[in-house]
């Protein structure tokens, strides 16, 4: 079949045909055959071009071939129908005779299905209650960082369609990951510290870089991922660290049941969470360290500050409970101090903001043998980092004590004579 252009190209050169043999043929029945002849096929020529098409044919549609007759009307564009009984909406665009528009060289029926949403009642309430989240009021600076960060574990384990989405702690010190906070599927998290052995967050604290494991098997589960209790089927797992200030503090780890559900990307994009994650750190760090700092000065002060409204001793010792609570973290606080009329030492105030077993109020303090007898006699300061094993008594060798931590003891001194203590543990 001669093609467009072809046709074109076989009727002009007719035309030349003609118009030569009138030029240079001297016999003049030739010439009055050729004139009769170029007359009637101009004629033929304008009369075929300017025939009406078919109201519905486009120009386009004359140069199509014809479709096989096996294809049927609803995939060739021609007649689509509408089922009342499904909720969705459709829109049609009729056909163009511009191929500039489609940016094809045939003509498209396009077809768009617009499924309609049907949104909840209560949509506006429940979206203001998870965007206007308070933090709650009983938690302090710790607290409000573990809120954020339990936030953004929830966007990241959501982004990526994870399992499990769980930040850790590095303790460097006790060579110990412990979990902070989690967004999982799971209620088998491992709350324990975790020894850094030869798992994958060991060998990301070890070498210090990402790493990423798919397909992993299911009789290899356990020793690669020991952060759950029971195994939990995971396929795929990608684990970043943590740097702040150059030092590692953590892991941030997300898993997932689908292989090859993670990649390269991945790790990119944790990067940006581990950064919002360590700007968090530095604006509490920051605002801690500035209001820790005026409070430290505000209790320095009130403490040197005469307690001119003081009328007794119970006042007095108001006054250095509530002092005390603004120089730094304490779970237990004694005050120990000196009884003239019984010549002893004793526990005169006594603070536990714990519920575990703790010395009482107005116990006589044992000169001999006890961590308070050696700091009010040396007169200097004691500290212990672990009070897991002491080796002796805190302040009387009957006393029940349940409590394990550190300890500060202070001597209070004035003019060489000792008065008491102030004990924090």
């Amino acid at each position: 079949m001669l093609n467009q252009q072809q046709k074109r190209l076989i009727t002009f050169s007719i035309f030349i045909v003609l118009i030569l043999i009138f030029t240079f043929v001297d016999i003049v029945i030739f010439k009055a055959l050729s004139v009769i002849v170029i007359v009637i096929y101009v004629g033929f020529l304008i009369f075929l071009r300017n025939e009406p098409l078919p109201p519905d044919t486009t120009q386009n549609e004359l140069q199509k071939p014809q479709a096989s007759e096996n294809i049927d009307n609803t995939e060739a564009g021609l007649d689509v129908g509408y089922d009342e009984t499904q909720q969705s909406s459709f829109s049609y665009l009729n056909k163009r005779t511009s191929n500039q528009s489609l940016g094809f060289g045939e003509d498209f029926r396009i077809i768009h299905r617009d499924p309609v949403i049907e949104m909840p009642f209560d949509l506006k309430e429940r979206y203001s209650e998870i965007a206007n989240e308070d933090i709650p009021s009983e938690i302090g600076k710790d607290g409000q960082f573990s809120f954020i960060l339990e936030k953004l574990l929830t966007i990241l384990k959501d982004s990526f369609h994870s399992h499990s989405a769980i930040f850790f702690w590095y303790l460097k010190s006790k060579g110990k990951l412990s979990v902070e906070k989690y967004a999982s599927n799971s209620k088998d998290v491992e709350k324990r510290r975790l020894d850094i052995v030869d798992d994958i967050l060991s060998n990301i604290v070890e070498s210090g870089e990402p790493k990423l494991l798919n397909g992993i098997l299911p009789n290899v589960e356990a020793d690669v991922i020991r952060y759950y209790e029971v195994p939990q089927s995971i396929k795929c797992v990608v684990g970043v660290p943590v740097f702040y200030n150059d030092n590692l503090i953590g892991v941030l780890v997300i898993d997932s049941k689908e292989t090859d559900a993670y990649g390269i990307e991945t790790i990119y994009s944790m990067g940006r969470f581990v950064r919002l994650i360590t700007m968090t750190i530095q604006l509490f760090e920051e605002r801690f360290t500035e209001n820790i700092s005026q409070k430290r000065l505000d209790g320095l002060i009130d403490f040197i500050t005469p307690l001119s409204n003081v009328r007794n001793d119970f006042e007095a010792l108001d006054v250095i409970e509530e002092n005390i609570n603004q120089l730094f973290h304490w779970d237990a606080f004694v005050l120990c101090l000196f009884q003239p009329d019984s010549q002893k030492f004793t526990t005169a105030k006594v603070i536990n903001k714990t519920a575990l077993k703790f010395v009482g109020e107005n116990l006589g303090v044992e000169l001999k043998g006890t961590i308070a007898a050696k700091c009010i006699i040396n007169g200097n300061p004691i500290i212990y980092n672990d009070t897991t094993d002491l080796g002796m008594k805190r302040f009387s060798h009957q006393e029940d004590i349940s409590f394990t931590g550190s300890l500060l003891y202070m001597p209070l001194i004035f003019n060489k004579q000792n008065y008491g203590l102030l004990c924090f543990e």
